[in-house]
Order: C-alpha cells, then sequence, then structure tokens
C-alpha cells in the first residue's frame, strides 16, 4: 500500500485505464512486455523533462534524474506543512533523517505558524486569557493528590525601550542581550 493523494490516485487510474498494466503489475513496459530498459527510461525520461521545463530549464541541472523528484517531493510536502511523521513513513525515512536532510527547504512560513498558534493561544469566547487557579485545583490527580497550577519561569519582563533580557541557563539570572 502506498498512500497516495486522490488527484494522483486518479491519474494512475486514468493511465492503466488507458494502457493496462503488465502482467506483474508494473505501469511502464518495454514494447515487448518486459521491463524498460535504461536506455529507453533515459530517453523518454529527458524528452519529457524537455517538455515539461521548457526550453531553458532543462540546461540548469533541474530534475536531472528521476530520483530528483524524491527530494523534490519531500521539500514539497514539507514547505506546505505536512506532518514530519507521515512525510517520513511515505518516503520510507525517520523523523530524524527527513528533518536533517530536508528542513533547510523549508521556508516561508512565518505567517502560517503565528497564524497558527495564535488560534490555538485564543481564549474560548467567554474566558479571560488564563484559567483561574482555582479552576486548575478542581480537577486533581486519580492518586488525590492536588495538582500545583502551571506557571512560566525564567521569563523576566522586557522593557519596552530598554535591552531585552533573557534567562541564562540556570534560569535565576536575567542576561543582557544587544
Amino acid at each position: 500500500m502506498v498512500p497516495v493523494p486522490p488527484v494522483l490516485a486518479a491519474m494512475l487510474r486514468a493511465h492503466v485505464m488507458a494502457y493496462g498494466a503488465a502482467p506483474d503489475g508494473r505501469l511502464f513496459r518495454g514494447t515487448r512486455g518486459g521491463p524498460l530498459s535504461g536506455s529507453v527510461y533515459g530517453r523518454a525520461w529527458q524528452s519529457a523533462r524537455a517538455l515539461a521545463l521548457g526550453p531553458e530549464l532543462p540546461a540548469s541541472g533541474l530534475a536531472r534524474r528521476p530520483y530528483d523528484l524524491r527530494p523534490a517531493a519531500l521539500s514539497l510536502w514539507l514547505n506546505v506543512g505536512g506532518n514530519p511523521a507521515q512525510i517520513a513513513a511515505r518516503a520510507g525515512n525517520s523523523v530524524a533523517v527527513l528533518l536533517t536532510v530536508y528542513s533547510h527547504c523549508i521556508h516561508g512560513q512565518d505567517d502560517l505558524l503565528n497564524q497558527q498558534i495564535g488560534q490555538v493561544l485564543e481564549p474560548p469566547a467567554g474566558r479571560g486569557p488564563c484559567p483561574s487557579v482555582e479552576s486548575q485545583r478542581l480537577h486533581r490527580p486519580r492518586d488525590g493528590r492536588r495538582r500545583r497550577p502551571l506557571y512560566v519561569r525564567g521569563f523576566p519582563s522586557r522593557p519596552a525601550d530598554g535591552p531585552q533580557t533573557t534567562p541564562t541557563p540556570t534560569g535565576n539570572t536575567p542576561a543582557q542581550q544587544p
């Protein structure tokens, strides 16, 4: 099983309806029904590449080999905000490998990320920005102990016009930053 978006599934179904498949299920086969030779495949790839890229881009090296489509797809999926765990599973990689190799390709998502964070942090209608300490104490763990309210430590307030401060690695004393 290979997860594919519906638009690609429709394209593959149309190809199979128009051209059929080899007895072993391959979509592309040679004139005698066997596998395509490397030279035939290479010529077909170069022809399709020139047609798809136009007159100037083939010289750039873009999509020089069929394998180049793999990193292009993974970069695209990450850039549109796909879940890295799902993308890694589709690619047969670990999330660590995916993000190590392709994280440099993710760009231009600051506005989208800020919008998503804002939506998550926006309080529900009719409620203040933070739940009260008392409401946090109403819910007790199964062992009966009281939960302590959650407080964020180590983030001192920033003066409006002065230098910014950040916590030191110990979180105790703010350090000056330019």
